[in-house]
């Protein structure tokens, strides 16, 4: 069977690895079980250089070809890790970013059993996390984290949520 994409995804992926070739050569992850280049580091300096730190994020769009569940995958960070909810099960991991490039580390979630199209959607979703790349916040005030992972990529558009 053969996909078709749009023309704007296939420019959204072609600026996507053009820029990620270029940052992603003098990244240097600082996923959680390495050891900080300076532990002394202040948590104002280091929210500065992290804008994520305190934020949490629910899934709204991808560009998979799967419609998303009423499930919410959702999305936290702290300093140093990330965690949420699938739309299952509930996941963590080790995160680092240097100015837009963002890395995730593997990921370990619980193994509740839902039903069959909820567990697909967490595993593509979870799937698309691991193979982050590249984070902006657009003028709407939404994150899309661009992904590559086997032979695709994509965009994930997460809105803000608000703790009232």
């Amino acid at each position: 069977m053969i996909n078709y994409f749009k023309p704007q995804t296939i420019v959204k992926a072609l600026i996507i690895l053009a820029i990620s070739s270029i940052l992603l050569d003098q990244y240097r992850p600082a996923i959680a079980n390495q050891t900080p280049l300076n532990p002394a580091e202040n948590q104002p300096e280091n929210q500065s250089k992290n804008p994520l730190i305190g934020t949490e994020w629910q899934l709204m769009s991808w560009t998979e070809n799967q419609p998303l569940t009423q499930e919410n995958s959702t999305l936290m960070f702290e300093k140093d890790r990330l965690s949420g909810s699938g739309g299952c099960n509930r996941y963590t991991a080790g995160y680092g970013i240097q100015e837009n490039a963002m890395k995730v580390g593997l990921i370990a979630a619980t193994r509740r059993a839902c039903p069959e199209d909820i567990m697909n959607q967490e595993m593509l979703f979870l799937s698309a996390l691991e193979g982050a790349k590249l984070y902006t916040i657009n003028a709407k005030g939404e994150l899309q984290i661009a992904y590559i992972k086997q032979k695709a990529i994509g965009i994930m558009t997460f809105k803000k949520v608000t703790n009232q």
